[in-house]
């Protein structure tokens, strides 16, 4: 956890991840991606809405345009350019 915020009824904390891709990972709408064994480092928030000193509620945010230019499997610069 990188930093950790609080106001009113809600926590967030910004995080990042690190580790190597070494197993098949998911991609939403898109199948599966085959292991890469490339490192990664991720970055992301978690919003959290309180209740009754629990978690009531939980909302993630991450890079994945960045963890997907890491693995090698795609480059911004293409997505620059592919509405052109």
């Amino acid at each position: 956890m990188t930093d950790a915020f609080a106001c009113d009824d809600r926590v967030t904390a910004r995080m990042t991840w690190e580790g190597t891709q070494s197993g098949a990972l998911e991609l939403p709408g898109s199948g599966e991606l085959p292991a890469t064994n490339r490192r990664m480092t991720m970055h992301g928030c978690q919003v959290y809405r309180m209740a009754d000193g629990k978690i009531a509620e939980s909302i993630h945010y991450f890079d994945m345009l960045g963890m997907l230019e890491q693995l090698g499997t795609i480059k911004a610069e293409e997505l620059a350019h592919a509405g052109s």
